[in-house]
């Protein structure tokens, strides 16, 4: 899904190891396949899961919860994907989808070993 900069040593993941809802630590690497192949699958399942919460959101129950958490992953999902879709970004850097001047530093860095291991789930 990509790469991941929280410092677990010193606080949880506040976004509950869902990247995509915003995550100010998560960093997507254009044209990587695996990362691609995950979101993908991610928003497959979130689409499935949405439909189910759907079915379900006339009963009183906690549906509407998951109906608006299952939107908001779509909606970060999105843009995680257009990535790989953007001309001015060349394969293999490194972004940030809610730090847009992180992201620029990003751009103009060139990782040198050892490269940041800490994936996002």
């Amino acid at each position: 899904m990509g790469l991941c900069l929280h410092d677990f040593a010193i606080e949880p993941c506040s976004f509950h190891l869902n990247c995509v809802h915003g995550c100010p630590d998560y960093l997507r690497r254009k044209g990587n396949v695996q990362e691609r192949h995950y979101l993908l699958q991610l928003k497959a399942q979130t689409e499935q899961a949405l439909k189910v919460a759907r079915q379900q959101e006339q009963a009183p129950s906690l549906a509407p919860a998951w109906v608006e958490h299952h939107e908001t992953t779509l909606l970060g999902i999105q843009p995680a994907l257009a990535i790989d879709d953007d001309m001015d970004v060349t394969d293999g850097e490194l972004l940030s989808l809610m730090r847009p001047v992180l992201g620029l530093i990003l751009r103009n860095y060139s990782f040198h070993y050892p490269r940041p291991t800490v994936r996002c789930p």
